[in-house]
């Protein structure tokens, strides 16, 4: 089973240096552990994460959590069913979340049924604030005004995305996904109808498929 690591490593070609993070939850709700400030995503081991409270708070005395911990805290906070979360800056996908016309017809509207079933119906847009606890602060009252489940995919203006699932495996298809979407995108393309997206949100074995991440 793919593990922090495994997803970390899986996600390497959506960020560049040092950029990005990821985290996964600890069991019974004691914290998560999250990709460590200054660390990079190529060839990163166990070592390279720290362990942090449910407030995003590192217990490490050599190690400091990633600036987006709080972000990551917050998440984890309001969806219990969120188990993994990768923060990554995907080149077409920045294309997008840099230009705020493009961004919000990305986020509503859906053009292939991958990008329905592993990206939800709808994608929340946060919008831009400083990264670390300005960037938490916008994102909390963007998923305070969020109407109906908790997004699949979260848009960060001029920044990048976040993808939250309750595998690893689901976030790291998650944005493939919506790198996919971003690279395929034009503002000439055809969204599919709301009908179109209902009817895969409720299919059986669309749902089936889903699970299997």
């Amino acid at each position: 089973m793919m593990d922090i690591v495994d997803m970390t490593l899986a996600l390497e070609p959506f960020v560049v240096g040092t950029e990005g993070n990821t985290s996964c939850r600890h069991n019974m709700g004691k914290g998560f552990t999250i990709k460590a400030s200054g660390k990079s995503f190529k060839k990163i081991t166990y070592g390279d994460f720290v362990e942090c409270d449910n407030l995003g708070n590192g217990k490490s005395s050599h190690l400091k959590p990633s600036m987006e911990s709080a972000l990551h805290a917050y998440i984890y906070k309001e969806n219990p069913k969120v188990n993994f979360i990768a923060h990554t800056h995907p080149l077409n996908c920045l294309k997008i979340v840099c230009n705020a016309d493009k961004m919000y017809t990305f986020a509503n509207d859906r053009f292939f049924p991958d990008q329905v079933v592993f990206n939800g119906r709808k994608s929340c847009v946060v919008p831009y604030a400083i990264p670390g606890e300005p960037l938490a602060l916008a994102l909390s009252e963007s998923i305070s005004n969020w109407r109906g489940s908790f997004p699949e995919v979260i848009l960060l203006a001029n920044h990048g995305i976040i993808c939250c699932g309750k595998t690893a495996k689901e976030c790291v298809i998650k944005t493939h996904i919506c790198e996919k979407a971003a690279a395929s995108f034009s503002m000439d393309n055809n969204p599919l109808s709301y009908e179109q997206v209902k009817e895969i949100l409720e299919d059986p074995k669309e749902i089936h498929r889903r699970n299997l991440a």
